[in-house]
């Protein structure tokens, strides 16, 4: 049975694990130098934003202070509306939220905040500055800060603990809570403490992390290579390398590349086993724990562990997604259609207010290929044919002929035939969605309710 260990003796397991992969890690560094040393410390100059991060569709750039620092946020939305406050998580900011703040803020006043790391020019240093209650307090101050009582609390990753956090000490401020890929502080502590040896090894890189600047120095080796793998490498659960282009990467490098930036989102993890944040009774505020079930770093039974500590909850898994959900959950209402031809079926996930729900659905834009298997009725007619005659055929002729007379001939006629007729068509009215291949492959799952 998983128990909350004693302080000193959860700092030794810690202790412990670190010195193993650190010295795994240390002797990596090593190697990856001495093999090339020019390659490893060559590095981009990196001036200006990316095109992408000067987008005037994402919302506008704005600046609050809130606890000694001066945030940096995107806006965008009504606010006269409700706000709803997005908490990235690492190697990520603003940005990571590109397709949320789009469609969300069509009923919300969106904030896409930069946590503490980015504030500029003097970012704070010291491990202390970023603790765990240390974190909560922007997050309250933040919101009290742009005139708002309450606010839907959505967060990925590291932004998950600082709102599990936040929900649990000032539940008041919080009206829903949605968690992406991220479990509760307690019942992390309490699967790794448990025996679970799969999970400690997925979170090498939190014991590494608890290094001094040798975390920094390998992040920063073949112009922030590992930044690129993090987010492309099959290593993490990703599978779809097309929906994070290199020119996405590319924002994050700039982002990450500038002084300090590394060390003040690492001082996350150093902090985290050291100033043990206290969490008492269970979280009563309404909770959406959305997973991604082919995340590479956070075992996804942890998911179905949070009744013992959140007492209206709902958790929702997400086949064929990693732990960069967030290019899966576009937000869209309905039918997202972005190619006829591959519709698979739909998942809308609603929080019932009393006026309107807030859904999310998923394109699936990390999702696995090929898509999951095609749904077993039919969508709801009536729906107009896809026409494919513009499509240009091909003229094979000039390719010179091949002989195959060597070969056997192959009899197919007891293949069964395939009956394609009761496929329905797609009717043409419905939206139109972006659908380029380094954003969305759309796949859309079964509609479901939460909050009832």
């Amino acid at each position: 049975m998983a128990i909350l260990l004693p302080p000193v003796v959860l700092l030794g397991f810690v202790y412990f694990v670190t010195a193993i992969f650190g010295t795994l890690a240390f002797l990596y560094t090593v190697a990856s130098v001495l093999w090339n040393p020019r390659r490893a410390f060559k590095k981009q100059r990196r001036d200006a934003p990316p095109s992408c991060l000067l987008d005037a569709s994402l919302g506008t750039h704005k600046y609050v202070t809130a606890n000694g620092l001066k945030f940096h946020y995107v806006s965008a939305g009504d606010e006269s509306k409700p706000l709803m406050l997005f908490l990235h998580g690492f190697p990520e900011f603003w940005f990571s939220w590109r397709h949320q703040i789009k469609e969300f803020s069509k009923d919300y006043h969106v904030v896409a905040i930069d946590m503490r790391q980015g504030v500029e020019p003097k970012r704070p240093t010291k491990r202390s500055d970023y603790s765990v209650d240390v974190l909560h307090k922007d997050i309250v101050k933040l919101v009290r800060a742009l005139e708002y009582k309450t606010c839907i609390l959505v967060a990925h990753d590291w932004g998950g603990v600082v709102a599990w956090t936040v929900a649990a000490k000032n539940p008041e401020l919080v009206e829903k809570l949605i968690v992406m890929n991220c479990p509760h502080p307690r019942i992390y502590e309490m699967f790794i403490t448990g025996g679970n040896i799969g999970q400690v090894l997925k979170s090498n890189y939190m014991y590494i992390f608890q290094l001094p600047w040798l975390p920094e120095f390998i992040l920063q080796l073949h112009d922030y290579k590992l930044l690129y793998e993090c987010f492309q490498g099959k290593e993490m659960g990703v599978h779809n390398k097309a929906s994070f282009p290199p020119s996405l990467v590319e924002a994050y490098k700039y982002v990450f590349s500038k002084p300090g930036a590394l060390t003040g989102p690492i001082n996350y993890y150093r902090s985290l086993f050291t100033r043990r944040s206290e969490y008492k009774g269970p979280l009563e505020v309404p909770t959406l724990l959305i997973w991604g079930d082919d995340d590479a770093i956070l075992d996804k039974k942890m998911a179905d562990m949070h009744t013992s500590v959140v007492t209206k909850l709902v958790v929702r898994h997400i086949s064929n997604c990693s732990h960069w959900q967030m290019r899966c959950l576009f937000g869209m209402k309905g039918i997202a259609l972005g190619n006829p031809a591959r519709v698979e079926d739909k998942i809308v996930l609603q929080i019932e207010d009393d006026n309107k729900p807030l859904q999310f659905s998923v394109s699936g834009s990390d999702c696995s290929e090929p898509l999951p298997s095609p749904i077993s009725k039919p969508l709801p007619s009536p729906l107009s044919s896809v026409n494919l005659s513009p499509l240009p055929s091909v003229n094979l002729s000039p390719l010179p002929s091949v002989n195959l007379s060597p070969l056997p001939s192959v009899n197919l006629s007891p293949l069964p035939s395939v009956n394609l007729s009761p496929l329905p068509s797609v009717n043409p009215s419905l939206p139109p969605v972006d659908s380029s291949p380094s954003e969305a492959l759309p796949w859309l799952l079964l509609a479901e309710t939460w909050g009832q």
